[in-house]
């Protein structure tokens, strides 16, 4: 039950901050979108229960 909450949970967000990275004006504010997108795609993966993919996520692309 609780990880159906936070895939909804995140999944919210995620679409929220991809519809910001695609519609906001200022580039600094799309950046920091994509950020909240790739982190919670990150948390996707940590519920999937796929630790490595998700800390690739992070550091590469995230970190980038």
């Amino acid at each position: 039950m609780a990880e159906a909450v936070f895939f909804y949970l995140f999944t919210g967000a995620m679409l929220a901050a991809a519809w910001s990275v695609v519609f906001n004006r200022q580039p600094i504010y799309s950046v920091l979108s994509l950020l909240v997108v790739m982190f919670c795609l990150a948390s996707l993966f940590v519920l999937l229960q796929a630790y490595f993919v998700a800390a690739l996520q992070v550091l590469l692309y995230a970190g980038a």
